[in-house]
């Protein structure tokens, strides 16, 4: 309350000597007549031809350069009129961050946040740039001398003091802060709203004043977002990478990854670096060296996109990810959208390094690796082993994936078709993946493409996409669930994956022409089969046994045009889950093992009806507990009222 009446006071005595004092008033003018030649689109806009950032109409700008044009990239010019807008320019260099990578929207509270700082700024320049400090000045002593009761109502709002120096200062300031805009006077101008977009599209607005050689060294050193004072800051740097940049901007990423102090090579990027472990060229941090094994993996390599490239750069310290891109690298991917790619090295980063083990191992013990005068530094656990033998005892574990993939590197250099016959299974199971994911790529518009990844669905313009083609998101999601009633599985999911290592296991070979769609049904039977058994054995361990004495006497029971039957067995509780999709097996089967409870499959003769009727088994008499349709879907009552005829009709015969 108090503070709503200090404004009040604040706002009337402005208006007092907007009135009363006309130098004021003059002040005032001028502020607002600089104010209205200012917009959303022209307090902060993008130059793309200049390559220029024109902040507040042309005063300041920000202008850009090629490395080859000059040795700054970046300098900025906040001097308008003699004035030096030094806050601006820290706020411009500071605090606007430019989005890269990362290109969700910016939360609204955010920008508000930042766009009110950024109006506050401009209204204090503005003042500023009509000498408003010195002119209150003399306002100030003009007030003093001509207009009493106004200085006497200045005067208590800093509870002047005259035997205390500081406070003419603080009259000084309150006077210039009553001269000064404020924003409740420019939101007409500059609407709080519309500056917040202006300043969203600003901060993705990076690649429009940005030489793109230059933007790609900044997508590599600043994979999610940047300031234009780091970008300064790393100037040095840009000019070193700028060669690398034109000739090989796709492989830019790996040059992270690279001792600074070597950057000036011309061969920097040459393929023959990723095949040697040169200690020297690469940073203690990137995986066990060399790079890659094989050159056909670098060649691959090399002739994908930036999105491939840069993932691959990102991820590389991790050895599943060098499995998996050395498998890939035995297809023929150039018909593939990139996004494509990277989603199957994704996915299979996973699995990548645990199957290539299980193919390893099956190969190294049919062919006797271990035997072998090229292997001199590992050995297989459990086998005999000299007292003075140094050689490292391996398992086919993901413990010990790098020496599983130096040891093939030995065998290859013996015997090169041996690399192919080991990648061959995982190879094919990532062809089908890529495959599948390719046909749903071809149902869509390329432009909705980029957004495979569930992570780029994100992204600011992914619904923009979805609207400008006409699509829903349901329909865009819905292409990438894989069905087979009641299952409804996204093909990102691990459930095909879990189940490929006993693929491995108990296919001799993977087929040419296998699908991803005839993976995930045999994954169905996998995943049913496992569950059961874990149930199974649950219950066993619980109970000591999982059979029991059924209530009913008959096999079918029939009332009307419905037919019941008891669930008499495991086995058939478990599929009667399954294909329901309730928790009949999972809550019930052990009161149903005691006798505890029973539960009959209801189904209808004439029409496809069919619903579990579920029973509590007390004294030897049925009560009614539930009945449902699969998916817990509740019965209708006339349902109910068959149930419990013939839940009466069996308590007669007990």
């Amino acid at each position: 309350m108090e503070k709503n009446d200090k404004l009040k006071q604040y706002q009337s005595l402005a208006i007092q000597l907007r009135q009363v004092v006309p130098s004021i008033q003059q002040l005032y003018h001028d502020q607002f007549a600089f104010l209205s030649t200012l917009n959303v689109q022209n307090v902060l806009s993008v130059d793309v031809k200049q390559q220029r950032i024109q902040i507040l109409n042309h005063c300041f700008h920000i202008q850009f350069y090629a490395p080859a044009e000059q040795a700054e990239l970046c300098v900025p010019q906040f001097i308008y009129q003699g004035h030096y807008a030094e806050a601006l320019e820290e706020f411009c260099l500071h605090d606007i961050v430019f989005l890269v990578g990362d290109q969700s929207p910016q939360h609204s509270l955010y920008l508000r946040n930042k766009v009110k700082q950024l109006r506050q700024l401009i209204l204090q320049q503005v003042f500023v740039l009509f000498d408003g400090p010195s002119r209150v000045q003399t306002i100030l002593t003009e007030i003093r001398q001509t207009q009493s009761e106004l200085f006497q109502q200045l005067c208590q709002q800093v509870e002047f003091n005259t035997d205390d120096s500081t406070s003419e200062r603080s009259l000084l300031a309150e006077l210039q802060r009553l001269c000064c805009l404020d924003a409740d006077q420019a939101e007409d101008i500059l609407p709080l709203q519309s500056l917040m977009n202006s300043y969203d599209e600003l901060c993705c607005s990076a690649n429009q004043f940005l030489e793109p050689h230059v933007y790609r060294i900044i997508q590599t050193a600043f994979p999610e977002r940047f300031s234009l004072q780091e970008l300064m800051d790393h100037t040095h740097d840009i000019h070193l990478l700028y060669p690398h940049a034109k000739e090989q901007s796709h492989m830019l990423g790996f040059v992270r990854l690279m001792h600074r102090d070597l950057w000036t090579s011309h061969d920097l990027l040459s393929k023959r670096h990723f095949l040697k472990a040169e200690t020297k060229l690469w940073q203690k941090k990137v995986a066990k060296l060399p790079i890659f094994d094989e050159s056909r993996t670098v060649n691959w390599l090399f002739k994908q996109k930036a999105v491939v490239t840069d993932w691959v750069s990102q991820n590389i310290q991790h050895s599943s990810i060098r499995v998996a891109v050395t498998a890939l690298s035995y297809l023929d991917t150039q018909s593939y959208h990139p996004e494509i790619i990277v989603t199957t090295l994704k996915y299979f980063q996973h699995v990548a390094a645990r199957l290539f083990i299980q193919s390893c191992y099956e190969h190294a013990l049919q062919q006797h690796w271990f035997e072998l005068e090229a292997n001199q530094h590992v050995v297989l656990k459990n086998r005999r082993q000299d007292m003075d033998d140094q050689r490292i005892a391996i398992s086919p574990s993901i413990l010990y994936l790098d020496e599983w993939l130096e040891l093939l590197r030995r065998v290859v250099e013996q015997q090169p078709e041996w690399g192919k016959r080991v990648y061959t299974k995982l190879s094919r199971v990532m062809q089908a993946y890529i495959q599948h994911l390719d046909k749903i790529a071809q149902k869509l518009p390329e432009d909705l493409v980029v957004y495979f990844s569930e992570d780029k669905q994100q992204h600011r313009d992914f619904y923009l996409q979805l609207k400008q083609h006409k699509l829903h998101i349901e329909s865009f999601r819905q292409l990438f669930y894989l069905n087979r009633p009641p299952l409804r599985v996204s093909v990102f999911d691990a459930y095909v994956r879990d189940y490929l290592p006993e693929h491995f296991e108990t296919q001799k070979e993977v087929l040419k022409n296998v699908t991803w769609k005839s993976l995930f049904h045999q994954a169905v039977q996998w995943h049913d089969q496992l569950h059961s058994q874990e149930l199974l054995a649950e219950l066993k361990r619980k109970l000591g046994c999982v059979s029991w004495q059924p209530i009913s006497h008959e096999a079918y029971y029939f009332i009307e045009s419905w037919v019941l039957e008891e669930l008499k067995d495991m086995d058939r509780i478990i599929a009667e889950s399954r294909r329901f999709q309730h928790c009949l097996a999972a809550s019930f089967a052990e009161r149903i093992i005691v006798r505890e409870y029973a539960a009959f499959h209801m189904s209808h003769t004439d029409a496809q009806r069919h619903l579990t009727l579920g029973c509590h088994y007390i004294a030897g008499q049925l009560l009614f507990d539930q009945l449902e349709y699969p998916n817990n879907q509740k019965a209708l009552p006339d349902d109910v009222v068959v149930a419990e005829q013939f839940i009466a009709m069996l308590n007669q015969t007990q």
